[in-house]
């Protein structure tokens, strides 16, 4: 991992942090491709929340044992809710994402993955949880499966929608 840090690229949108990973292996499984990190607006005081984009490029995934690579691009965008003020103690951080990604998964398949909405909750027991949001997966094929995280609540339960067919997890 290569990681070319920005002094102060977390309060400056004039400054960005890369992070390129470079055949990075874990458990036999590759990752490569590069992220970019940026500010983009927001303070710890006032009405503007602190806001970063990362910008993923060139992501690819190859799963061991000759399972197949996922090739992708996107972004995420990070509004952080609450918690900025305290910022080396992430119990009491929540943070609202945007995801957008472009990719092929390890079926040649092609698919757009859209996260509206989604509620990253460090205040849940346990540690960090997606309770609020529904993240939308759309192949080529015109498929569609939908992940609903609830209605905010730490509850570790969610919906996956496919072909008109819904299965609740608890997990």
């Amino acid at each position: 991992i290569i990681i070319n840090w920005s002094i102060g690229w977390f309060w400056d949108s004039t400054k960005v942090t890369t992070v390129t990973f470079e055949e990075f292996s874990y458990n036999g499984n590759v990752l490569s491709g590069e992220l970019e990190m940026r500010f983009l607006e927001g303070g710890l005081t006032g009405t503007v929340k602190p806001t970063h984009e990362i910008v993923e490029k060139n992501m690819s995934l190859t799963l061991a044992d000759s399972l197949g690579t996922t090739t992708w691009e996107g972004t995420r965008t990070i509004v952080w809710t609450e918690g900025a003020t305290t910022f080396l103690d992430q119990s009491d951080d929540i943070r609202t994402i945007e995801i957008y990604k472009d990719g092929v998964n390890r079926n040649g398949e092609e698919y757009v993955a859209e996260g509206s909405g989604l509620v990253f909750n460090s205040t849940c027991s346990g540690g960090t949880k997606i309770t609020q949001g529904i993240l939308t997966i759309t192949k080529n094929d015109g498929s569609v499966i939908s992940v609903n995280f609830g209605d905010g609540t730490c509850d570790n339960s969610y919906t996956i929608t496919q072909n008109g067919i819904t299965v609740t997890i608890n997990d």
